[in-house]
């Protein structure tokens, strides 16, 4: 609360707060990706041992990137180690680091706050639903730098798949059923078998549902559906009670 300037909202959650950054950044200007990360990760990289230099190497990587043939990128994930270590194009947007142009805003944001008891997991394999079916190998992952959250990760992790299917089937039956019908399959958890590819797509999601290179089309009302969604909650503005001081500059 003592930042001056910045953005604080008490009583936030993961999804919830993750949308208050990203309205607050809508007000900039300028802006070639929007890049959404934990606060609690660690980068390393080929380049550097130091891990800031990594994180400035990364920043200067997005600057020289081509925003239009790579619209979404992402680091490599720890859990990535048993598969080649080589650039690739993918489905499974990673959630603790990642850049976006506005464009592809829309496919993430608002993140869904439905059901927020059910944990950040749920809603989150429901953004990877949602790039599985309307923009499929859309993120350009670089195998030069690796992110890790080993707080996050060193504890037990189990999941009953049959009620983690139902719980995300409801959500997305609910939150994006007009772009629906969704059947989650329990044995095929989208997350363990992300789509990876070894080449761009061919088209991009905003290209009315034309076929791709996998002869699977996107569905064709994603992107006015998403667009439509997506310009409803920013017209919806910012809650004032989130800003600690409203006459500053926002950092986020």
């Amino acid at each position: 609360q003592d930042c001056d300037g910045c953005l604080f909202r008490t009583g936030t959650s993961y999804m919830t707060g993750s949308n208050i950054l990203i309205k607050a950044a809508l007000a900039l200007e300028d802006i070639k990706y929007y890049v959404r990360s934990d606060d609690d990760i660690t980068m390393t990289c080929d380049d550097h041992k130091s891990e800031s230099r990594c994180w400035k190497s990364y920043n200067d990587m997005l600057l020289a990137a081509d925003s239009t043939a790579k619209p979404i990128i992402s680091p490599k994930l720890p859990h990535e180690a048993h598969l080649p270590k080589v650039d690739s194009y993918e489905s499974c947007v990673d959630i603790s680091l990642w850049a976006m142009t506005k464009e592809y805003l829309p496919v993430v944001f608002p993140v869904s706050t439905y059901k927020p008891d059910n944990g950040w997991n749920i809603h989150i394999h429901g953004v990877w639903y949602l790039f599985e079916r309307c923009g499929q190998c859309q993120l350009f992952s670089t195998a030069a730098f690796t992110v890790s959250n080993p707080m996050h990760t060193g504890y037990p992790q189990e999941y009953d798949n049959e009620k983690l299917a139902l719980r995300i089937a409801n959500l997305m039956n609910t939150e994006y059923g007009e772009i629906g019908p969704w059947v989650i399959d329990p044995d095929h958890i989208t997350f363990d078998n992300c789509r990876r590819c070894n080449a761009p797509p061919e088209h991009y999601l905003f290209d009315d549902g034309v076929r791709n290179e996998h002869g699977r089309s996107s569905h064709p009302e994603c992107a006015a559906f998403l667009n439509r969604r997506f310009e409803k909650w920013v017209a919806r503005g910012m809650p004032q009670e989130s800003m600690l001081t409203p006459h500053k500059p926002i950092t986020v």
